[in-house]
């Protein structure tokens, strides 16, 4: 177990997809151990390494696990997307017979018992964040039914190089409210290494994160800076070396349990276009609305399940429309929305600094959000904001320890 996976639970391969069959495989030769009473010839190391690796699955699952069955044209699929992950391989039936697989491995997992029961029975996992640092993916949620809602991000010490399911995504997010999800990342659309499509939808502005210059990122050494629950928030602060001379600090809040503000701050000496990446979701030209003339995005589906996504910035911007892509399916793409969001840095400018509120609404077209910093200079240890949404005003910030 120690050679294909972190000490997190997470599969060193870096794909979801992957990490949950390889489980089968472990669980499989208990089984087999324990029909020939040979149970006592797995240390008690063997069996918690498989419960971390549950542990990871349980927690990058959606809510949805149990409602939706994926199938082609249905976006409300129930795992993220991030590498090679393939999500319409996850079907409900698939994931709920997981849920019971595992239940029996450990009786005494009472939150197991919550998942595979669909909430009948056991102890309802907690909410807030989850990490997995080896790994690099981190979770925020407030709730373990289908109306929750769910961000997940992806900040891994490797890049494509050292791990070939990993893409130059560091920083990147997929969002899901209520069945509905908002950013899927682009997946990966082809199997073959070093092909044109693989490295296309690979490349680091085909994710939800920021770029320097439209670049890939140089480096993928993504750490967390720091993880905090509150009662009014949860805070992470995600930060990767980018390229030379920038470093990427992503700040996320999850306000009131209700909706996000994103921090993005590209610090350094670097020179040039620092590029702010948001890939939408698939939907007619009526429900995915790009709103380049306010530094944002809203939806308008039929349903009343909608979001208003807004950006502000401490210098003047740009935005433009692109076409995107979405791959949950091996050589099979749907086309949606895009836009970036470009600001020029000087090597003066101490970072470009972005704000962007991400609140779900019934009718994001009639809401007005609104952005600024409290701190107006940048600092390595600090920061302070100030956002209005639904008319109530919010400051929040966050205090880092030094880097050593």
């Amino acid at each position: 177990t120690e050679k294909q996976y972190f000490a997190d639970g997470w599969l060193k391969d870096n794909d979801l997809h992957y990490h949950i069959g390889s489980i089968e495989s472990f669980r499989s030769a208990m089984l087999v151990a324990a029909a020939n009473g040979q149970t006592g010839r797995f240390p008690a190391s063997y069996t918690e390494a498989i419960r971390r690796m549950v542990e990871v699955e349980k927690y990058l699952i959606y809510p949805n696990y149990a409602i939706y069955n994926a199938a082609d044209g249905d976006y409300n699929y129930s795992t993220p997307n991030f590498g090679d992950t393939r999500p319409t391989s996850w079907t409900r039936n698939i994931l709920l017979r997981h849920m019971r697989n595992y239940r029996d491995l450990f009786p005494d997992d009472e939150e197991l018992k919550w998942l595979a029961s669909q909430g009948a029975e056991g102890k309802m996992p907690p909410t807030g964040i989850k990490c997995f640092e080896d790994g690099g993916h981190y979770t925020v949620r407030n709730g373990w039914t289908k109306e929750s809602t769910m961000m997940v991000l992806v900040n891994a010490a490797q890049s494509p190089q050292e791990a070939w399911h990993r893409q130059w995504d560091n920083n990147s997010f997929e969002l899901y409210v209520n069945g509905r999800q908002f950013f899927p990342d682009s997946g990966v659309y082809s199997y073959n290494s070093g092909s044109s499509d693989r490295n296309t939808y690979a490349r680091t502005d085909n994710h939800s994160t920021l770029t320097f210059n439209k670049m890939n990122v140089s480096s993928c050494r993504g750490v967390c800076r720091l993880a905090e629950e509150r009662t009014d928030y949860d805070l992470l602060v995600l930060e990767n070396p980018s390229y030379s001379g920038l470093t990427h600090r992503r700040s996320v809040w999850f306000v009131d349990d209700r909706f996000f503000v994103i921090l993005d701050e590209g610090y350094g000496t670097a020179e040039g276009t620092v590029n702010l990446n948001f890939l939408l979701l698939p939907g007619e030209s009526s429900e995915v609305v790009v709103d380049t003339d306010r530094n944002g995005a809203h939806t308008a589906f039929a349903d009343g399940n909608n979001l208003l996504v807004r950006t502000f910035a401490n210098k003047a911007v740009t935005t433009a429309t692109r076409t995107g892509n979405v791959s949950l399916k091996l050589d099979n793409a749907t086309t949606r929305k895009a836009y970036r969001i470009d600001m020029e840095k000087s090597a003066d400018d101490a970072a470009a600094r972005f704000i962007t509120i991400l609140y779900p609404t019934a009718d994001a077209a009639s809401e007005t959000v609104e952005a600024s910093f409290v701190d107006e200079a940048f600092s390595e240890t600090s920061a302070r904001i100030s956002v209005t949404v639904g008319g109530q005003n919010y400051r929040l910030s966050y205090t880092l320890e030094p880097k050593n």
